[in-house]
C-alpha cells in the first residue's frame, strides 16, 4: 500500500511517501503481521528504522486485534509529521531546513530551488557553447544537426 501524507486535496504538498506491506500468517491476530517498508522517498534511514521499530512494538501490544488500520494509520501520521525532505540537495550536498524552498520531482527527488536554477542555467549557457564550437562553417554536417 502505497502511503502519502494527509495533506487534503494538496497533492503538491507531498513531500514524502513510502510503500507498506504485511505479510499476515494463518494465525492472525494472535499473532502480529511482518512488517516491511518498501520505496521510501524523502525519508532517511534512521526515520524509517524508527517507524518500523514502532510499528512492530505496537503490533505486539496490539495482539488479538484486527490492527492493520491502525498500523496504517500510524505511518500515516508519521509522514504527516516528516513531510519535508530527510535527504541532502544532490546540487550542493546540503540538507533541508524548515525555511528552504525547493522543488521536487514527480519521482520525489529534491533539490533547492536555488541550486536547481543555477544548474539548469550553466547547462543552458554550456549548451550554447557546445552549439556554437559545433556549428562552425566549415562543417556541412555540424550546420545541418544546429538547425
Amino acid at each position: 500500500m502505497v502511503l502519502f501524507p494527509a495533506t487534503g486535496d494538496d497533492k503538491d504538498s507531498r513531500y514524502v511517501t513510502l510503500t507498506l506491506d504485511f505479510h499476515l500468517n494463518q494465525h492472525y491476530p494472535t499473532c502480529p503481521p511482518a512488517i516491511k517498508v518498501r520505496n521510501p522517498r524523502g525519508l532517511n534511514d534512521i526515520m524509517l528504522d524508527d517507524l518500523v521499530k514502532l510499528m512492530r512494538e505496537k503490533s505486539i501490544e496490539w495482539v488479538e486485534s484486527q490492527m492493520i488500520f491502525q498500523l496504517i494509520d500510524m505511518a500515516k501520521e508519521f509522514l504527516t509529521c516528516n513531510n519535508r525532505p530527510a535527504s541532502e540537495c544532490p546540487i550542493c550536498l546540503s540538507g533541508f531546513t524548515q525555511f528552504d524552498v525547493f522543488f521536487r520531482s514527480s519521482c520525489f527527488h529534491y533539490f533547492h530551488s536555488f541550486c536547481l536554477g543555477n544548474y539548469l542555467n550553466s547547462c543552458a549557457n554550456n549548451a550554447d557553447e557546445v552549439r556554437f564550437s559545433i556549428c562552425l562553417p566549415s562543417s556541412k554536417t555540424a550546420n545541418t544537426l544546429c538547425q
